[in-house]
């Protein structure tokens, strides 16, 4: 047995599609913290998202070596960290919108915005126009730049920082400025996308 298909999605978008150990966005990867091996269950709960090399790691560990074991109690606090930040991350961005800050408080700050569709859903739901190819990597390739373009009229100082793309899912992260001509933070018609998670710059590439 493997993990549903449906519970695997509702942990990708707990975990904002983040590795639990790096955090950093990646292609990632389901792994069970109780090996199959060892009993552990196909149960949502047994299950965390990894990114290739952290999975690697966590699989690659013999007795014997250096490395740090990672036991089930150490994965599944990853796990819980990773998804209450995605989820304090996803709270944000409707409060930013709502918020007004002074101009000097937003100055030279950079941000970060996770922005992530499904591609099966758009394609079910015909929501692409005519001219948008339909093969998945150059379809990835083009919501990429639709996405810039709709965003490079809503703030300033976008630039392309990420993606993850896993076959059915693709999520992009984007750094910018604070937009000074508008109080609360806009990204303006964003069409199929959905925000997954907004947060300071340095909280996410921390130097």
């Amino acid at each position: 047995m493997v993990f549903k298909k449906s519970e695997i999605e509702e942990l990708l978008v707990k975990t904002g599609r983040r590795c639990c150990i790096c955090g950093k966005l990646h292609d990632v990867q389901v792994h069970h913290i109780i090996p199959k091996g060892e009993d552990g269950s196909d149960d949502i709960d047994n299950a965390i998202t990894l990114c290739p090399n952290c999975h690697d790691e966590v699989h690659s560990y013999a007795p014997g070596r250096t490395t740090r074991k990672y036991s089930a109690n150490d994965l599944k606090l990853h796990r819980q960290e990773t998804i209450e930040r995605a989820k304090a991350a996803r709270e944000l961005y409707p409060q930013l919108r709502q918020m007004s800050f002074p101009v000097e408080m937003m100055r030279d700050q950079e941000w970060v915005a996770t922005f992530g569709l499904d591609i099966c859903e758009v394609f079910e739901k015909d929501m692409l126009p005519p001219n948008a190819p339909r093969d998945y990597l150059y379809l990835c390739d083009w919501l990429t730049d639709d996405l810039m373009k709709r965003l490079s009229r809503a703030v300033l100082d976008l630039r392309f920082l990420e993606d993850a793309r896993d076959g059915e899912t693709l999520s992009i992260r984007v750094g910018f400025k604070w937009n000074l001509d508008k109080s609360p933070l806009d990204f303006g018609d964003i069409s199929w996308w959905e925000v997954l998670e907004v947060d300071e710059y340095d909280r996410i590439y921390p130097s």
